[in-house]
């Protein structure tokens, strides 16, 4: 019986060879977080769809939960993430949307024609919250402010999310 790796149950080499392109030999990956108002697809478990919906704008302690992961990934894996304040300049993008639950990794490591990867984060600005500020919290978001033990499950959303 052959011996599988990790590696080839995780992922094709295919796949690793898209990565390493977007990634590089220097090893740097350019991360956008997007200031919110922007155009977003995201995926409606509830209506078991995509939708189209915007970006909203992280919370200051989410933007730093955020570059926190970014630090902590560029330590660990021994790569530099850096954060790029364009969209067309970076490699994969953090989103943040009022979607219910479309917390995920999505897209290609392909680049297109343009050079860009639709690789991005989608984060779900609502996680984390007691289930006692549903479904208002997916209504009205601005009205269910996360409290600290609230921060702390968003927070583990991203990071299970990033490894």
């Amino acid at each position: 019986m052959k011996e599988i790796s990790t590696t080839e149950l995780i992922y094709s080499d295919e796949l690793i060879r898209d990565m390493k392109k977007v990634v590089g030999d220097d090893l740097k990956l350019k991360i956008y977080i997007s200031p919110g108002g922007e155009e977003h697809i995201a995926w409606d478990d509830w209506a078991q769809k995509d939708v189209k919906t915007k970006t909203k704008k992280p919370d200051d302690w989410q933007y730093k939960v955020m570059r926190d992961a970014i630090a902590r990934v560029s330590e660990e894996f021994g790569i530099s993430l850096r954060e790029v304040n364009k969209e067309k300049k970076s490699d994969t993008q953090i989103k943040v949307t009022t979607v219910p639950n479309a917390d995920a990794v999505n897209g290609s490591w392909k680049r297109d024609s343009d050079g860009a990867t639709d690789i991005f984060l989608s984060m779900t600005y609502q996680s984390g919250l007691d289930g006692s500020k549903y479904p208002d919290a997916h209504m009205n978001p601005d009205r269910c402010q996360h409290i600290d033990w609230e921060k702390l499950e968003w927070k583990k959303y991203l990071f299970m999310d990033t490894y």
